[in-house]
Formats: structure tokens, C-alpha cells, sequence
């Protein structure tokens, strides 16, 4: 079964800059930065369609 969903974007956002961190140890690397983006957004999805 496959899922999916209409989503409605506002617009609206956050942006927010954040330290990167290391992806093995999760440890910060001093003097890098990365940007986090969070939009708001609805669920619009009226039906489910499913496939057999």
C-alpha cells in the first residue's frame, strides 16, 4: 500500500542556524554552522487512495 498526502505550505517559516555536528561521534565542529528550515504546512488529504 502506498500512502500519500496533500499538504497545504503557508508560507510561514523558520529559519534557524544551528552548530554542525560530527555524524559519527555527534560531537560539535567548532566554528560550523549549518541553516534548519521548519515550514508550516496542513494536511489537506480528503482520501485515502490505496493500490492493491
Amino acid at each position: 500500500m502506498i500512502e500519500s498526502e496533500l499538504l497545504y505550505f503557508t508560507r510561514k517559516f523558520d529559519k534557524k542556524e544551528i552548530p554542525e555536528t560530527d555524524f559519527q561521534t555527534g560531537e560539535v565542529i567548532p566554528g560550523k554552522y549549518k541553516m534548519r528550515y521548519s515550514f508550516e504546512c496542513y494536511d489537506i488529504t480528503t482520501s485515502t487512495i490505496e493500490e492493491a
